[in-house]
């Protein structure tokens, strides 16, 4: 048997039925604007910092450079009037204050205490290049890349000496690579004293060092000793001169007797 339909309206869902049923809203959909918008980027927070000035403070140098893509403002101040680049040279990110020198960031911003971002760096390196890039003098820029080829110098110099203190079997070998490293490490600390990797590595020198004069010294050096037991002897000695003293008494008086 053929069925006949039961109606001719066209059927639509309750929740669609429904919503056709509705009053239009008055007000319109906001849509997105195409491309990207730096106003989520620059807003600061709390103490006035952006998401690059974290992002430096974080020394995240992919961040940055995405950051840098979107066109995120650079000279930002928070609100000690410090910018991004000023963290950047004061926290020894050398990658950090490349990128933001290439993407030219004011160099000439000054903080609340008068300090611009090459008063600011304790890195030789950092220093150079704002030099470079300020258009510094040849000669303010010869000193610096005299102290940055010294620096590396005495890295390579400490690198050399700690490979021989580990590869040693020479006791007294090992305990000189070893503190020449230290030294060494300590004089290239003068001119990059942010560096984390130079940080670590005189770190694992030092404790390679304190390790090995609690193990080898009193082996290989006869004249070590501790201050405790220095004093231990010679309260011992000056114990035994006093019993001689008293004994050389004694045989005397009984001589004259």
């Amino acid at each position: 048997p053929v069925l006949s339909p039961l109606s001719n309206k066209e059927w639509k869902p309750k929740k669609c039925r429904d919503m056709a049923q509705r009053p239009k809203s008055s007000y319109k959909k906001i849509r997105r604007p195409k491309g990207h918008t730096t106003d989520a980027i620059d807003t600061p927070d709390q103490d006035g910092r952006t998401t690059l000035i974290n992002a430096v403070i974080g020394s995240c140098p992919s961040l940055v450079k995405s950051l840098i893509k979107k066109n995120c403002r650079l000279n930002v101040r928070d609100t000690e009037g410090k910018s991004a680049l000023m963290y950047a040279a004061r926290k020894g990110h050398k990658e950090v204050a490349q990128l933001l020198l290439e993407a030219k960031a004011d160099c000439s911003l000054l903080d609340k205490n008068g300090e611009n971002a090459f008063m600011q760096s304790q890195s030789s390196t950092i220093q150079l290049l704002i030099a470079k890039h300020t258009n510094a003098s040849e000669a303010i820029i010869k000193d610096l890349d005299e102290k940055n080829q010294f620096a590396l110098s005495c890295m390579e110099e400490a690198n050399k000496h700690m490979h021989v203190a580990i590869t040693s079997t020479l006791e007294r070998t090992i305990l000189e690579s070893i503190d020449e490293a230290v030294r060494f490490y300590d004089v290239s600390l003068r001119y990059e004293p942010h560096d984390a990797k130079l940080i670590a590595m005189r770190g694992a020198a030092r404790d390679f060092q304190r390790r090995l004069q609690i193990v080898c010294r009193p082996e290989t050096d006869n004249s070590y000793k501790p201050p405790s037991t220095q004093r231990v002897e010679a309260s011992k000695s000056h114990d035994n001169t006093t019993n001689v003293q008293t004994k050389l008494e004694h045989v005397s008086s009984e001589v004259r007797l």
